[in-house]
């Protein structure tokens, strides 16, 4: 068989990977300076050990691409009643398996928090808990973007309704330039009652918080811009521009992302500490996620790949894309159970090595889940 068969590589799969193990080293105690051996570097640091609402906001634009997607290439009807059903029939099983069974997993591993919230545990069978979580987190880090995906998953085929009747009639571009604008209002309406310097917003990292990362309305341009983007990759007389400027696209697009991440995860959190929210994050940060999550799917669109070495990494981050949903929801009870057995052997080691067994020990966690939950609710949300 011959090698140099071309493959297409899923991007946008090896993005959700990205994604999730940047999620895991947030929450870790990971030094990029000290596992290197090199003197202390926050830029360095600050790519390893990201702002967290970075991919957090790629899933929420990614899951708005890719339902989206999923409409305009007729997977889903959003026209019938029939349809409609069908996609909220899919979506459930997409997500309340494996969220149902982490929760249970958290309360095995943090029983006594378990124990002392329980009216909260059993809130978040319902996405009503850790969304603007006021009182903390119930023990899972992650939990708060659960029900601002599900309510985003709700209102999808009447979004896409709307979307495809305003891109119809004025173009995708201008629909794109449209919800960027409804953005920055939002985000002016957002921190309306705040003063303004030169640099940015005067608030502090917990108004935020409350304010923008935990609000589904600050974060619905992070979908719908999302979603549009579906619009215009799909659009067959972009397709041309795309496969022109493909090596441009890749390269603006990799470095886009680095200096998105690193400015945010550096300057951007210094000023917060400072209580400084500055005007990039306030409001092009959603925007410049959302053009990269845009340019990731027309580098699969268009890429004529050659078998080698690079297809056979882009395929290990393409599994580790469809482990993602896992690895994201149990990074949190197996870094828990690690330092619990750490503690019981009275075995010490640096941060940085927890942080790699974390990694580990949950994607091999999350593969046995996507093969023993995940894929069997898979094949039955496709048969039924």
């Amino acid at each position: 068989m011959n090698s140099q068969v071309n493959q297409s590589i899923d991007y946008l799969m090896v993005l959700r990977a990205l994604s999730a193990i940047a999620v895991v080293f947030c929450h870790m105690p990971f030094t990029a300076s000290s596992f290197l051996g090199i003197p202390e570097n926050e830029w360095l640091n600050g790519f390893f050990n990201p702002f967290g609402y970075i991919p957090v906001l790629l899933f929420f634009t990614l899951s708005g691409y890719l339902v989206t997607l999923g409409f305009v290439s007729g997977r889903h009807n959003a026209y019938s009643v029939k349809g409609i059903v069908r996609y909220y029939h899919s979506r459930i099983f997409r997500i309340i398996p494996l969220y149902y069974f982490s929760i249970l997993i958290c309360v095995l591993v943090f029983w006594s928090a378990a124990e002392d919230n329980l009216l909260r545990v059993i809130n978040l069978l319902w996405f009503v808990e850790n969304y603007k979580p006021v009182n903390g987190i119930v023990f899972n880090h992650v939990y708060w973007t659960m029900p601002i995906e599900m309510l985003y998953f709700f209102l999808a085929p009447f979004v896409y309704l709307a979307a495809r009747w305003l891109t119809e009639r004025t173009g995708d571009i201008v629909c794109l330039l449209l919800i960027f604008f409804i953005g920055l209002v939002i985000s002016h309406l957002v921190f309306a009652g705040f003063e303004k310097s030169g640099e940015g917003v005067l608030a502090t990292r917990k108004d935020w918080n409350l304010l923008a990362r935990f609000n589904f309305i600050y974060n619905l341009p992070a979908f719908l811009l999302g979603g549009v983007c579906a619009f215009i990759a799909c659009n067959p007389k972009n397709q041309t521009c795309f496969l022109r400027y493909r090596t441009l696209i890749k390269f603006s697009s990799l470095l886009a992302f680095l200096v998105v991440t690193i400015y945010c995860s550096t300057i951007g959190l210094q000023q917060m500490g400072n209580g400084l929210i500055n005007y990039f994050i306030v409001f092009g940060l959603i925007p410049a996620l959302a053009l990269i999550v845009f340019a990731v799917a027309v580098l699969g669109l268009t890429q004529p790949t050659k078998a080698g070495a690079y297809v056979a990494c882009m395929r290990g981050m393409e599994h580790l894309g469809l482990l993602s949903y896992g690895i994201y929801l149990f990074h949190m009870p197996v870094y828990e159970v690690i330092n619990k057995t750490l503690k019981v052997l009275n075995v010490g080691i640096s941060g940085e090595w927890i942080t790699i067994l974390v990694l580990i020990f949950t994607v091999i966690f999350s593969q046995v889940t996507y093969l023993l939950i995940e894929q069997p609710f898979l094949r039955r949300r496709h048969i039924t």
